[in-house]
């Protein structure tokens, strides 16, 4: 039986091993042109991040079709519905994701952002090749669980200058966005236009998975503000580690841990008032995944479709790079704020469009805008949440604002399953927009009154428990 000096013993000897690989990791200097091809890597990577995110939603009347429709005899709402159910069950599994992505904060970005894109390779392969509608429903857990916690956006922010932290993921995340022309070059290539070939969309996303996970293994080097974080940790000795834990009133000191960062964020007003708003955005999150089925309901074609996805991600990607612009020059705040009126103005755009039968083209670029403007605003919000944190906790705060995120998401696509399958298709268009204004102006209302601006934060600054302080 091991004595408690051994344990100790044994515990102190790991640590030094672990400090003296950090220290020789930290010591490793990096090409001139690192920063270049990292970019390049997480391109690909966000790129599958984007189209699984947004894979399953621009082929859900196709796989409504077949496993409900045509498979159990149900009606075209009624299977919708049944899909808005998959996607709450999908959030609920997110609490394990909450813990999951903390242990990033212990063991490192590096391996995350490996494990998540084979992940994400793993379920577009299970999708791919589904035989049944069984296997399609795991394939899709499988995806939303490992798109959720965007390792690649710690990355971004932990390697990228600070007065360029925004404008350079706004790049990668535009890069991201024109990746979304896969979605259309799959079904125009792959499936033909023909509903029944819809899985064959999965392919080329999965190709892309598997190379950014390669290039990742072999080229990406561990993130330094996670690096001198850990050293800084580990040259603790027991007796201030113990010290640091005793200090209730200062959770930052703590190294990471979901509920730590929970109790910290809570206490922060800054960090507090950021997940409300967060929740309070995502309560409408369901728009997201409903124009499929509004395009199905004004009968756009297949073809008409497959144009329209060919716009969407122009303007998208459009809305992105100006995001990174305006995030830098104007602030974090003010671009959410934007961002949150742009969205709900293109949606209510989209939907009218819709039902006045507008050309496919424009109104594949109204989705654009309103899907861009709604994708960045989640950005610009995981932003400000990952420079109001502590460099010790920043992973773990981050997964706290998933949770908000998932409260959201759950109770958006809880209220769809139930409403969704009693509506004329025709009506889910204006039940988005019913939902969507009250929770974007809230959130509006909130950033206004009570967030303050990050974007001048220092990420490296004191990285064992530096808390930031806002500017207004």
């Amino acid at each position: 039986m091991t004595t408690p000096e051994e344990k100790a013993a044994l515990a102190a000897a790991r640590d030094q091993k672990e400090l003296l690989h950090w220290q020789k990791e930290k010591a490793r200097k990096k090409p001139k042109i690192y920063l270049v091809y990292l970019i390049g890597i997480l391109c690909l990577i966000y790129i599958v991040d984007e189209v699984a995110t947004s894979l399953p939603n621009s082929i859900v009347s196709e796989a409504n079709t077949e496993f409900f429709v045509n498979g159990l005899g149900m009606s075209v709402s009624a299977g919708l519905a049944k899909f808005s159910l998959m996607e709450l069950l999908a959030n609920l599994c997110l609490v394990i994701g909450f813990f999951y992505k903390t242990l990033a904060d212990r063991y490192g970005r590096k391996p995350f952002l490996i494990f998540n894109t084979i992940g994400m390779l793993g379920g577009l392969l299970l999708c791919l090749f589904s035989p049944n509608l069984i296997t399609y429903i795991i394939g899709f857990f499988v995806i939303r669980f490992f798109v959720t916690p965007d390792e690649q956006i710690v990355y971004i922010y932990e390697n990228a200058p600070e007065k360029k932290r925004g404008l350079i993921h706004s790049i990668i995340k535009g890069v991201a966005e024109l990746g979304l022309l896969l979605i259309p070059l799959g079904r125009v290539t792959l499936m033909k236009n023909d509903a029944t070939l819809w899985r064959y969309v999965f392919l080329i996303p999965a190709i892309v998975g598997a190379v950014g996970a390669f290039l990742c293994l072999f080229f990406a080097r561990e993130t330094d503000p996670f690096i001198d974080s850990r050293i800084a940790y580990l040259k603790l000795t027991p007796e201030e580690r113990a010290n640091i834990a005793k200090e209730k009133k200062d959770q930052s000191k703590k190294q990471g841990g979901f509920f730590t960062a929970l109790k910290y964020g809570w206490k922060v007003p800054q960090l507090r008032w950021i997940f409300i708003c967060t929740m309070l955005y995502t309560l409408s999150r369901t728009i997201t995944s409903q124009y499929r089925p509004i395009l199905e309901a004004f009968n756009y074609s297949t073809a008409e479709t497959s144009n329209a996805f060919w716009m969407f991600p122009l303007t998208c990607a459009l809305i992105v790079f100006l995001t990174g612009i305006l995030s830098d020059r104007i602030g974090r705040k003010r671009t959410s704020i934007i961002l949150l009126t742009i969205t709900l103005i293109s949606l209510i755009l989209f939907v009218v469009g819709c039902s006045a039968g507008w050309n496919e083209f424009v109104v594949g670029l109204l989705l654009g805008l309103f899907l861009g403007a709604d994708w960045s605003n989640s950005d610009t919000l995981i932003l400000m949440c990952g420079e109001s944190a502590p460099t010790n906790l920043r992973a773990s705060a981050m997964s706290v604002q998933t949770l908000f995120y998932g409260a959201g998401m759950v109770i958006s696509m809880g209220l769809s399953s139930i409403l969704i399958k009693r509506m004329d298709p025709t009506f889910i268009g204006w039940y988005c927009i019913i939902l969507a204004a009250p929770c974007f102006t809230l959130s509006i209302f909130f950033l206004m009154l009570k967030v303050k601006e990050t974007k001048d934060f220092s990420l490296t600054a004191n990285p064992e428990n530096a808390t930031q302080t806002p500017t207004k």
